[in-house]
């Protein structure tokens, strides 16, 4: 049986790697990882390792879901400045939902399935928040 210190210092790791995993997630690089938590690029692996080896339970369904939840709460706040208008939030939301659309690997399906009708959707809200700021304009 582990003593607390043991057990502490366990559950420390445990959260590190969580924080190091959804920080690789969001695009830092291992140095920058490393810089942050003031550990080493190694332990940055290795806290990696960690977290696909000893924590199993952290399906990638899981570590997806996760990401996808951080964009749509990125999404908000540009999507409502797009709508009123705003070119610079337009194209940050628009960075925003390619973002997502990687993450579900939606640029790597073959034609046929269903890529065509993404991009139509995809236009398709586009035009809408660019007909929504131009009625603004126009109503102000």
């Amino acid at each position: 049986m582990g003593t607390l210190h043991q057990d502490l210092q366990k559950d420390r790791v445990y959260k590190r790697a969580l924080q190091v995993r959804t920080m690789r997630l969001a695009g830092f690089t291992y140095k920058q990882i490393a810089d942050k938590h003031k550990i080493s690029v190694d332990t940055v692996r290795r806290d990696l390792d960690r977290i696909n080896v000893e924590f199993p339970e952290m399906a990638a369904r899981q570590i997806v879901a996760e990401q996808d939840a951080q964009l749509v709460e990125m999404f908000r706040p540009f999507f409502l400045k797009a709508v009123a208008g705003n070119d610079k939030a337009a194209n940050t939301a628009l960075k925003i939902m390619e973002h997502r659309a990687r993450l579900f690997n939606l640029f790597d399906l073959p034609q046929d399935a269903g890529q065509k009708a993404a991009e139509d959707k995809l236009n398709e809200l586009m035009r809408t928040i660019g007909e929504a700021a131009v009625t603004k304009v126009m109503g102000d």
